[in-house]
């Protein structure tokens, strides 16, 4: 008995079907320093804007320091939402 050679052009396609789409290409130097410093801005305030409106109403309620803790907790979640959602749109997925 024969046996069939399978067809190579199929077994090529389904191979680069199976990689997948190429790589991005890596971000020039000058918009990898303007992501860093976008993360880096964004960790900050989230975290200062938290602490400040804490800070702001253990000192009006007299309750120190209990919102303080709590929104400075908040403010870095935010932060890092935000670094999420800045991860998420540089990767390309909505």
């Amino acid at each position: 008995m024969q046996q069939k050679d399978p067809d190579l052009g199929a077994l090529a396609r389904k191979i680069e079907e199976a990689k997948g789409p190429p790589p991005a290409p890596p971000l020039p130097p000058s918009q990898s320093v303007g992501m860093g410093m976008r993360v880096g801005v964004e960790l900050v305030s989230g975290t200062a804007v938290g602490g400040f409106i804490g800070y702001s109403l253990d000192k009006w309620l007299g309750t120190m320091p209990l919102f303080f803790l709590i929104c400075l907790i908040l403010g870095i979640a935010a932060g890092g939402l935000a670094l999420y959602k800045l991860a998420r749109q540089d990767i390309g997925e909505s």
